[in-house]
């Protein structure tokens, strides 16, 4: 399996840990954070990852985007673990830098 495709997998599986974290969380599940903080970790070693075997100097910006939105998502656990309400916020903020570089990586991918 190449460093790629193994990227890849972790990152689906990141992505689906914190979306169960969240899940459970809004259900009010005391394990949730510990669900959600696994796969935020997982997401931005994902994104490191995706920064160490991707970069050039023209999507290093992008990248680096997007290890910040994994810090993001590693804050909102710590949040999230407190029992602060605020932890939305910083999924939200994660939602809409992940966002802008999907629409901005299209036109380097060329």
């Amino acid at each position: 399996m190449n460093k790629q495709k193994l990227n890849n997998n972790l990152f689906y599986f990141s992505t689906l840990l914190v979306l169960a974290g969240i899940l459970l969380k809004i259900s009010n599940y005391q394990t949730a954070s510990y669900a959600y903080l696994a796969g935020a970790c997982l997401f931005t070693l994902s994104r490191v990852f995706n920064f160490i075997l991707n970069r050039t100097k023209v999507r290093g910006r992008l990248l680096q985007i997007q290890i910040f939105s994994g810090m993001s998502l590693i804050f909102s656990a710590a949040l999230m673990y407190r029992g602060s309400n605020s932890w939305s916020v910083f999924v939200l903020l994660t939602a809409l830098l992940e966002l802008y570089v999907s629409f901005r990586g299209g036109e380097f991918s060329k």
